[in-house]
């Protein structure tokens, strides 16, 4: 519903699928849903707040409820909660973290990726990433976030390649 997310659903917007924008905030997601129908009536909203206890799993559900299947996934949740440095993060702030960036990500691209793969979906994963994956130091980025991108990016080659024969790519697009 902002930064990046919101820019590529305003690109894909323009060719009119159905398209299915998520987000933690009920006021933004109606926002985004209302701006892109104007272009596409086929523009559907589900907020869910991806640092809950099964807020992946309610969102699958919701999304299967507004459609029978899904071709493409863009996975692009993130948060950033409390210190920068690993040595100050406050517990329930890692695992908000870990819940909405990795979590969520994994869930999502399991999930969707097996029903793509039971319905002979030739479906693409897309989990976004950042240049913090190639940084050493908490420097310039925050320690959560170089860890955690590490983790999707590794996890999206692995899951590509188990996909690979069933005609689902997985790929993770840095930005």
């Amino acid at each position: 519903t902002g930064g990046i997310g919101y820019h590529v659903a305003k690109m894909i917007n323009i060719y009119k699928p159905i398209l299915i924008i998520c987000g933690k905030k009920k006021e933004k997601v109606k926002k985004v849903v209302s701006e892109l129908k104007r272009v596409n009536d086929n523009v559907h909203g589900i907020y869910m707040d991806l640092s809950k206890k099964n807020g992946g799993k309610k969102l699958i559900e919701k999304i299967y409820k507004k459609v029978r299947t899904v071709d493409i996934l863009i996975n692009n949740a993130m948060t950033k909660d409390g210190a920068r440095f690993l040595l100050y993060k406050k517990y329930d702030n890692w695992l908000d973290e870990i819940n909405v960036n990795v979590n969520s990500t994994i869930l999502l691209s399991q999930e969707i990726g097996y029903k793509m793969k039971m319905r002979k979906v030739k479906g693409r994963i897309i989990n976004i990433s950042s240049s913090a994956v190639k940084e050493s130091t908490t420097r310039s980025k925050t320690g959560s976030e170089i860890i955690m991108e590490n983790i999707v990016e590794k996890y999206s080659n692995l899951l590509s390649d188990e996909l690979f024969d069933n005609k689902v790519a997985v790929t993770t697009i840095r930005i």
